[in-house]
């Protein structure tokens, strides 16, 4: 099908995110169920081009996503690795990105630390892939002057990504309906101006496998958090081995899933597949 047509079939779906066809056809289900809702017909089997694009920036739906690692995990990297494929409009775990600035605010680490970093990579630094070393617990920080503040220089803004989340919050209160409250105003923050806010968080450091979304909202102390994201990325080490991330996904309009990943000599994460668990044994266990 051409890429002008007005509607995606699950087949290209499924080319474009480096998935099954049936991983496919569950977004098309999902997306065809929101656009329902919003009073739009629907064709079965197939979905509306535009909106999928709109949905999806490579892993990251419209709205606020939940990244959330173990200390020492490579979230940094990780991150960074995403935003410089978003900047470039390539593919990121085989997943294509559409083409967009990403304004990344660096809370925790400095600029040498992050030129460091940069220096291992792989990838040439995209255009567009913008950092700013900020200062943690900033009184009266103000996350929409500072994108108003970008888009009066770049309109092309798709995704800003907050590194790390706690450096910004000032509310000590972990109940339900205060951190609910926090994470709505940044999904509205994110659809007010049509793009991506990514927090970037810690997990617990006694990881629970057999819930492990719940391993964000346990360091909370509230399941608020999830419940406001739109999207959530948990990142954890593979039980068996430990070379392994295992990035469990899910969200609104996100069928739940698992990437397998290993990073190369350069710290740079690439896909692989499930069968590749069995190759290294963690010694540890």
């Amino acid at each position: 099908m051409s890429s002008t047509s007005l509607f995606i079939k699950a087949a290209e779906i499924a080319e474009v995110m480096g998935k099954s066809k049936s991983y496919g056809y569950k977004v098309v289900r999902e997306l065809n169920k929101e656009l329902s809702e919003k009073g739009y017909m629907i064709v079965e089997g197939q979905t509306n081009r535009q909106y999928f694009y709109e949905r999806f920036y490579g892993l990251l739906p419209i709205g606020v996503t939940l990244f959330a690692a173990p200390a020492k995990m490579g979230k940094t990297f990780m991150c960074m690795q995403m935003a410089n494929a978003i900047a470039k409009g390539g593919k990121f775990l085989g997943n294509q990105c559409m083409k967009k600035n990403v304004y990344y605010l660096a809370f925790e680490d400095t600029e040498n630390n992050q030129i460091t970093r940069l220096q291992k990579s792989s990838y040439d630094i995209a255009e567009g892939y913008d950092i700013e070393y900020c200062r943690a617990y900033q009184t009266g920080f103000d996350l929409e002057q500072k994108i108003i503040n970008y888009l009066y220089y770049n309109s092309n803004l798709g995704v800003v990504i907050i590194d790390i989340f706690e450096k910004i919050r000032t509310n000590s209160d972990r109940t339900y309906s205060i951190e609910y409250k926090e994470v709505t105003y940044y999904h509205e923050l994110a659809l007010k101006y049509h793009i991506v806010i990514v927090l970037v968080m810690h997990t617990v450091k006694r990881i629970d496998y057999n819930n492990v979304f719940a391993n964000i909202f346990f360091l909370g102390g509230s399941a608020g958090v999830l419940a406001a994201a739109d999207g959530i990325i948990v990142m954890l080490r593979n039980q068996i081995n430990k070379n392994i991330r295992m990035l469990h996904l899910t969200g609104k309009g996100i069928p739940t899933d698992v990437l397998h990943t290993k990073q190369d000599e350069t710290m740079t994460f690439y896909k692989i597949e499930i069968e590749e668990d069995v190759e290294v044994i963690d010694s540890e266990l």
